[in-house]
């Protein structure tokens, strides 16, 4: 059992939440991705996936396999680019979510940052709010640059709010700026 090769059948699943089309986003049959599945089942003594006529969700021990199995598939997606990057030229794929007002401005950061580096090649993905948040949490999603817009915005507030505490001897405060 190639484990990694498992364990990317057992996200596509959770992605898809049918074992054909799982099968089909990886590129095997239906009866190879159930098989691989079994595998995995048997390699860690548990029930994974809840099986019925179609797809019925995760055990709760499959639930922690699959996050899990986003985590490791995450590593070995960085460990890959990084490997694959010479200095000072990045290498890979970034997923980006946006909600669907700031696509425009995610598409245009996603040109500018491809124009800058050719090796990148940016995914944009329209999703809800709390599709964002739960890409950003099972690591479906690299980032979501609007959430950065107001941090980047912040950091310049505090480093221009620093420059202006140090000239005038008062002690520097970004909770101040939030605040405001």
């Amino acid at each position: 059992m190639n484990l990694l090769a498992s364990l990317r059948y057992l996200a596509a699943l959770a992605e898809h939440r049918h074992f054909g089309r799982a099968a089909m986003a990886c590129h095997i049959t239906q009866p190879a991705l159930s098989n691989a599945l079994r595998a995995l089942e048997e390699e860690f003594g548990c029930a994974i996936v809840r099986r019925r006529r179609s797809f019925g969700g995760f055990t709760a021990e499959g639930e922690r396999v699959l996050a899990s199995a986003r985590r490791m598939l995450h590593e070995r997606e960085l460990l890959q680019q990084e490997l694959r990057s010479v200095a000072g030229k990045p290498q890979g794929t970034l997923t980006m979510g946006s909600v669907p007002t700031a696509i425009p401005v995610v598409a245009r950061f996603s040109a500018l940052l491809h124009a800058r580096h050719p090796g990148i090649s940016p995914i944009v993905r329209s999703l809800s709010s709390a599709e964002l948040e739960l890409g950003l949490e099972n690591l479906s999603l690299d980032m979501v640059p609007h959430c950065f817009l107001y941090f980047f915005s912040l950091q310049a507030l505090c480093q221009q709010h620093t420059a202006t505490s140090i000239a005038s001897d008062h002690e520097p405060s970004c909770t101040y700026l939030r605040n405001q």
